[in-house]
């Protein structure tokens, strides 16, 4: 298990918030640290799950159409234009559709950047001391109302019991609902949920013990609560 610093340090490396320098010294960091490589692959895989990608933009029809067909009229229109002229046209539709494609890329690159900088990554904090050597982290998209969980060591419970998620938005009297964990045999996770319904822009996580099936409202133990910026 690595440390809180070593997290916080690979969350800030994937969300393009270090220094050159400091990127650099982190980089030569994780090529001798295995844990570190396994914890930012994860946070990397996550941050992709929640963000999404951003699709290529397409170049719009009518350029395309516009510069073939003017292409094709001073063909047509002037067979006795030289060679080098036609040429000349030629290279001019590959210039364009190169500054098409390196401005789409830009475009993309600067999309997904904006999305990246609004994402929130949440630690979990452990309530009680079984959950002590639990691991949880939320990355969590405001814009779509959507988050992951990710977690390590997260003790197994009976039949009769389900972890349940708690998004909780203080402007609402009661805690929203996103869903169970679901049970399995390994205590290595990664679940997406969704809160019932929408949350405010500050809202807090929390992950509660609660009779199978799970609950309207928090009635067991929480063992699991955080912030982002806390």
């Amino acid at each position: 298990m690595i440390s809180e610093d070593k997290e916080q340090r690979a969350i800030d490396y994937l969300l393009g918030e270090m220094s050159a320098t400091d990127a650099a010294s982190f980089e030569r960091e994780l090529g001798q640290d295995s844990e570190l490589q396994n914890f930012t692959r994860e946070m990397f895989e996550t941050l992709g799950q929640i963000g999404g990608g951003v699709e290529a933009l397409p170049p719009p029809p009518l350029v395309v159409q516009r510069i073939l067909h003017a292409e094709v009229r001073k063909v047509v229109r002037f067979p006795f234009l030289p060679w080098a002229v036609a040429a000349c046209l030629a290279i001019g539709c590959v210039v364009l559709a190169t500054m098409w494609t390196g401005s789409r890329k830009e475009i993309a690159s600067l999309e997904q950047r904006d999305l990246l900088s609004r994402i929130r990554i949440a630690g979990l904090q452990s309530q009680v001391d079984a959950y002590a050597k639990t691991s949880a982290i939320v990355v969590w998209n405001p814009d779509h109302q959507k988050g992951v969980l990710q977690f390590e060591r997260l003790p197994a419970l009976p039949a009769n019991q389900d972890y349940q998620m708690w998004v909780i938005d203080p402007k609402q009297p009661q805690p929203v609902s996103a869903g169970l964990v679901p049970k399995g045999i390994d205590q290595e996770r990664r679940v997406t949920f969704w809160p019932a319904k929408p949350v405010g822009a500050s809202p807090k996580f929390a992950v509660s013990i609660e009779p199978a099936g799970g609950s309207a409202t928090p009635r067991g133990q929480i063992v699991l609560v955080g912030q982002y910026g806390e």
